[in-house]
């Protein structure tokens, strides 16, 4: 009838789409903010979908699953499912590992590919993610949103959390690492600057990354004048781009810190001391865990004084 072929469409979204910010993808995706309204993956119930109003108020848990790489788009969610927890392990979810989607208001969950995965990202109307099988191992896959047209695209190990333009850019570890630029439409692959990068980010007019050549501390490449900046001294774990800051994580045996820095390298400022991980950026707070415990989950102001508390509102 009409009104089944209705309900099984999922409305088209604009070409230039993103499910979630490269940043927050590198970091397991734990957090994604859409409409004023943050998804994420709340570690004090197992990792379970939530969602909030930006400023952290109004707290709601949206679907009974353990959920990475939230992406966001139109009426849609889209996530990895990962091993289920002891709860549900008997319960209908079994080990569903896979890439899913589900409405913002919590039905119509449909599982798009039954797979383990790693990074996926919403690109336009597909979904671009690291698919792994026994075969091929890791390789690059996409399916449309309505669930049509899985398939391999390259058997390259591309992750594909910086996209701009329908193009992923990704460091190419079979070429030293260099920076290069998948063309979602054409699936070729065309290398963009030799540098020896890890976990790029597009910003503005600058890909930030690790240099993997200089002890990984952080650079910026300005993609069209091809200028290279230095921004920190220190050896970095994981960073997170958003605004005018960068949030980093400082890898030093006597005194590791999560550290903030305006993104041309200026201003850095001690977040808090100790190993974390996990760094996702919203407008109004960024969040963080230790890293060998997903809890307590931590927060402090994106840009405002920095201000470390414990994200206590999410246990309750």
């Amino acid at each position: 009838s009409f009104f089944l072929i209705q309900r099984s469409t999922v409305p088209k979204n604009s070409p230039d789409t993103t499910g979630n910010t490269a940043g927050n993808l590198n970091n397991h995706g734990l957090f994604c903010e859409d409409d004023g309204i943050v998804y994420f993956s709340n570690a004090y119930d197992f990792g379970h979908l939530y969602y909030m109003n930006s400023d952290g108020t109004n707290i709601k848990k949206l679907w009974n699953v353990p959920v990475q790489y939230i992406n966001a788009g139109g009426k849609y969610l889209y996530y990895y499912q990962g091993a289920a927890d002891a709860q549900t392990a008997f319960g209908f979810t079994g080990n569903m590992l896979g890439v899913y989607r589900i409405r913002k208001n919590g039905t119509r969950n449909k599982c798009l590919d039954r797979t383990p995965s790693g990074i996926l990202n919403l690109i336009g109307n597909a979904i671009y993610y690291q698919h792994y099988d026994n075969t091929d191992g890791m390789t690059l896959y996409s399916v449309q949103t309505n669930g049509q047209q899985k398939q391999q695209i390259s058997q390259k190990i591309i992750t594909p959390s910086t996209t701009q333009n329908g193009i992923i850019y990704f460091h190419d570890m079979e070429e030293q690492f260099r920076l290069s630029a998948f063309d979602t439409q054409l699936h070729s692959v065309t290398p963009i600057y030799d540098g020896k990068l890890y976990n790029p980010v597009l910003h503005k007019e600058y890909m930030y990354y690790m240099n993997v050549a200089d002890n990984y501390s952080l650079y910026r490449y300005h993609m069209a004048n091809g200028t290279i900046e230095k921004l920190t001294v220190d050896r970095v774990d994981t960073f997170n781009v958003y605004g005018d800051y960068i949030y980093y994580q400082k890898n030093d045996t006597v005194s590791p810190a999560l550290m903030r820095i305006r993104t041309d390298g200026s201003d850095a400022t001690l977040i808090m001391e100790g190993n974390f991980t996990d760094i996702n950026i919203t407008s109004y707070y960024t969040y963080f865990s230790a890293f060998d415990s997903p809890v307590p989950m931590y927060r402090t102001s994106t840009s405002g004084t920095p201000a470390v508390s414990e994200f206590v509102d999410a246990a309750s």
